[in-house]
């Protein structure tokens, strides 16, 4: 299929043939119907391009071909009228000259535009002899063959009129423009439809000056070869529109890649001048005279001028060589010293919130005791962000560290005696500084406003994140070791988390001996005996409504021989710490499954066992496995058990841990939600694992028979459960009252010692269950 550019030139091509037909032929009439249509159908393929091209230069240039064109089309309609209704001469008529007057200075015009522009960044003194070269030789040619070397022709193109003098300068002038233009190029290659422009206006004022020649010695006849020049001028620079791609012309005016700088041999082009007036008038000494020495001068000149703009090049060459040494070296040093500094941030601060890290604290600290005067001290702050590890399992790492970049800032804004403020990693800050005489008030005051500080919720995104904190406080003197300090405000700060949320606790010699059991236990955890030492204790579960024992819940004890008797409530937490409570859950798991199994089909029941298991537990691959097992083993139905959950499940909570509780579910294991309503993710967690049962804890139904919100808050959690389809029992039933309170509520499940202290497991089958 051929293209619609290629359509429109063969279009033009045509008509040309047609019309240059017409002329060799000298077909007067055809020739003056024919002559509008070319110049016409240049100036509509002009317009069009230019048409949806912005206000500009380019736009001025093609508006300037375009109209010169269409000029041209009125001029040529108008000398076929004149021509066929016989009016006037239309070679005499002032307005036709005036028409085809302004086409010459359109085209001037849009030469000026373009040339103009490729102009600026070429050097003036070769551009300088180029135009004289160019000048000369065309004057010199006018005046042989056009003049013929004869004064008196002069006063005969004078006598011609203004507007023909104006012509022919406009003629002359656009030739030798476009003849400058291109001897001067030395680089830069020219687009065939910038070549098919230049040859089309070279080729119009050539034709023209040969006109006026004709003219001026009555030789002129209409619709012949001399006006088949004229159409194909137009036919040209229509063409270089119709092939130019839309931005071709755009990029050809801004391109500045053509140079005057270089060798050039064009000037020999004008030879062929020289051929032709030797053609013309013969062999002319005078004339070769004139060429030889004008083509000598000038490539002397060119060369010198060439050779100098070379030096100046190389010079500039050598300037901007040194030049950019200089700026590499400088980049260099800069990018030297960066790193350094880059390197120095790095040891000494933390790149996410670009605070000092433990590094740089440890030599702030030793900086500062070793300039300690003996009447001052040095205080410590130890900051921990309470369930950080929440929002990280919950949002992402990357909302995290969001969250750790505001509270940061926010810290930042808060001062004590030219206090400097450390971040250790994770969720962990320390501040350090000096103080005088130490006020303790000024200290508490310091620890409040930090907590003040993290008051307001942090917006990230979409989430609203309200964060507390414990701070623990250590105070040291010129002897102090830097380690001491910082773990006795570790040590206190884990003491302010037990006390609650926004808590600080400042460290004291009574806190070494929590510590020092703290380590003790540890040790023994690590070196116990499970079978001897741990023993498990069963309370009952009771359904009031029916007065019906329905299960116990399996409880640890730990009796050392060496300690005595430690409390769940103190070893529990570090067993968590020190990754012993997998292992102390597992012999809870098994003895509690054993048990069951026991006494369920030794009395022929469907008691149900409740276990405590840890969240650490369920992200353990063997868990579900290992519980599969055991059921196997001692012949247990799945419902006998029930696995009790407390919402640090919320800390570790992901996709393995939810599939792990929806597969003991789908075995048709039951699971409750230990001492729902006491932490704030509490509701969160409920909603998203599969629990069967939640428990209330002893805390809302200590005073449930006095005071009138704890009274609500339970029957709230009752209406909960029973809204979701779950069961619900309360822990913690202690007195009479709080039972009959219970009864009228409606509450059908409860534990606590109003029924039975934990016993162990010969006392419970002598009080519960022989008796059944």
């Amino acid at each position: 299929m051929i293209k619609k550019s290629n359509a429109i030139l063969l279009l033009l091509a045509l008509y040309y043939f047609i019309y240059l037909y017409c002329t060799i032929l000298n077909l007067n009439l055809l020739g003056n119907i024919l002559s509008p249509i070319g110049p016409f159908f240049a100036f509509i393929f002009i317009f069009k391009y230019i048409n949806g091209i912005p206000w500009s230069i380019i736009k001025i240039f093609g508006l300037s071909l375009s109209i010169g064109c269409l000029f041209y089309a009125l001029a040529e309609v108008l000398w076929g009228i004149f021509d066929y209704a016989n009016l006037v001469d239309p070679g005499s008529s002032l307005t036709i000259t005036l028409i085809y007057t302004v086409t010459n200075l359109l085209f001037f015009i849009a030469v000026m535009l373009y040339i103009v522009e490729k102009f600026k960044k070429w050097n003036k003194f070769q551009l300088t002899i180029d135009f004289l070269i160019s000048c000369i030789s065309v004057l010199y040619l006018l005046w042989a063959l056009f003049l013929n070397r004869d004064i008196q022709t002069i006063q005969l193109v004078l006598d011609f009129g203004l507007i023909s003098l104006i012509n022919i300068i406009l003629d002359i002038l656009i030739f030798t423009i476009i003849t400058i233009w291109y001897l001067s190029i030395r680089g830069g290659k020219i687009p065939l439809s910038i070549r098919l422009m230049t040859t089309g206006t070279v080729l119009y004022s050539i034709t023209d000056i040969v006109w006026y020649y004709l003219e001026f010695h009555s030789r002129y006849i209409p619709n012949t070869l001399i006006d088949s020049f004229y159409i194909l001028s137009m036919v040209l620079i229509a063409g270089a529109f119709v092939i130019n791609s839309d931005k071709q012309l755009q990029n050809e005016f801004y391109r500045y890649d053509y140079s005057n700088v270089g060798m050039n041999n064009k000037v020999f082009l004008f030879l062929p001048i020289l051929i032709l007036l030797i053609h013309e008038d013969g062999f002319i000494t005078s004339d070769v005279l004139f060429f030889s020495v004008s083509i000598f001068v000038y490539k002397s000149t060119s060369n010198y001028i060439q050779l100098a703009i070379q030096n100046e090049f190389l010079l500039e060459k050598e300037t901007n060589l040194n030049a950019e040494l200089e700026l590499r070296i400088k980049e260099r040093t800069k990018e030297l010293t960066d790193k350094n500094l880059l390197l120095h941030n790095m040891s000494n601060k933390n790149m996410l919130t670009d605070l000092y890290n433990r590094r740089y604290f440890k030599n702030k600290a030793e900086e500062i005791i070793s300039n300690l005067p003996s009447f001052s001290n040095i205080v410590a702050l130890f900051i921990d962000l309470n369930k950080f590890k929440s929002i990280n399992d919950q949002h992402g790492h990357k909302t995290g560290d969001q969250v750790l970049v505001e509270v940061s800032k926010r810290l930042s804004q808060v001062r004590y005696n030219d206090s400097t403020l450390c971040h250790f990693g994770g969720d962990e800050f320390v501040i350090v500084c000096e103080v005088g005489i130490l006020n303790m008030n000024d200290i508490h005051t310091f620890a409040e406003q930090i907590i003040a500080s993290i008051a307001e919720p942090i917006q990230i995104d979409n989430f609203s994140f309200n964060i507390s904190m414990s701070i623990g406080i250590s105070f040291g003197h010129c002897n102090t070791n830097i380690d001491d300090l910082i773990n006795n405000a570790d040590f206190a700060m884990y003491e302010a988390k037990e006390q609650g949320q926004n808590k600080f606790v400042i460290y004291d010699n009574d806190m070494s001996k929590k510590i020092r059991r703290k380590n003790d236990i540890m040790y023994l955890l690590s070196n116990m005996d499970y079978e001897n030492e741990f023993q498990l204790v069963f309370q009952p579960q009771l359904n009031i409504v029916e007065n019906k024992l329905i299960g116990m819940e399996a409880l640890i004890r730990w009796n050392n021989p060496l300690r005595g008797s430690i409390s769940p409530v103190e070893f529990i937490p570090i067993a968590e710490e020190i990754n012993q409570i997998i292992s102390i859950g597992k012999f809870v798991l098994i003895n509690a499954l054993k048990q069951i199994s026991l006494w369920n089909n030794k009395y022929q029941l469907q008691l149900v066992m409740g276990i405590n298991i840890s969240p650490k537990q369920l992200m353990d691959d063997n868990f579900v496995p290992m519980i599969e097992q055991l059921f196997h083993e001692y012949d247990i139905n799945p419902k006998w058990i029930d696995l009790e959950i407390t919402e640090g499940i919320a800390m570790v909570h992901n996709e393995d841990t939810y599939a792990a509780l929806q597969e003991l579910k789908n075995m048709g294991v039951s699971i409750s939600f230990d001492d729902f309503g006491t932490g704030f993710s509490s509701f969160s967690t409920y909603k998203y694992f599969p629990f069967d049962r939640i428990k209330i804890a002893k805390q809302f139904i200590d005073n449930i028979h006095q005071d009138e919100n704890a009274y609500n808050i339970t029957k709230f959690f009752l209406l909960l459960s029973e809204s979701l389809d779950n069961r619900l029992i309360v822990e913690g039933v202690e007195s009479k009252e709080q039972y009959d309170v219970l009864v009228e509520l409606g509450c059908e499940e409860i534990q606590g010692y109003y029924i039975s202290k934990p016993l162990p497991s010969n006392e419970f089958e002598d009080q519960f269950l022989k008796k059944k």
